[in-house]
């Protein structure tokens, strides 16, 4: 039996909600800790985590549904990437260079930290590689810390460059 390939405006669609979710709970957080309230402190950066970085495979997935027709099984967001054909892959780490160069929140790290992480998209990539899996299961066990804020970014605005018909306001 073979899994039915979902066309790409509906893997855009998935990735656009589970994209608003990580922000929701984001929103969330922020303000209950403005209150003095530290109850998602933990396992609300779980939720934001793992719902964005399932939107990353999505927006990874939605592409390579445009390109191929197909996209790879799994969750390992630097193999989604490379699954790309090379011209989708330069404009990715191109968008992405400009997300992250007029990051504010990367401009105050280097104010207040000695050493920045290392953030070109493959180290990005490889860092948050099975952070979906990772992060849905937090309490079980090691994570890493989660740098890629700015890859969903650069997929959607590749991906609407492709398809600006499916642009809505966000």
């Amino acid at each position: 039996m073979t899994k039915k390939i979902p066309d790409a405006k509906e893997m855009f669609d998935t990735a656009e909600a589970f994209d608003l979710a990580s922000k929701l709970v984001a929103f969330e957080k922020y303000k209950r800790e403005l209150n003095g309230d530290y109850s998602l402190s933990y396992h609300g950066i779980a939720a934001i985590v793992a719902n964005h970085a399932f939107a990353i495979e999505m927006y990874f997935k939605c592409l390579a549904i445009i390109e191929k027709g197909h996209f790879l099984f799994g969750h390992k967001l630097a193999d989604q990437y490379n699954f790309l054909d090379q011209v989708a892959r330069d404009k990715i780490k191109t968008y992405y260079n400009d997300f992250v160069q007029n990051n504010p929140t990367l401009e105050r790290w280097k104010t207040q930290f000695s050493k920045l992480p290392n953030m070109d998209l493959t180290s990005v990539l490889q860092q948050a590689n099975k952070a979906f899996e990772e992060h849905r299961y937090m309490p079980e066990g090691d994570h890493q810390t989660y740098l890629a804020g700015d890859v969903s970014k650069a997929l959607r605005k590749y991906i609407l460059e492709l398809k600006p018909d499916w642009c809505r306001e966000t």
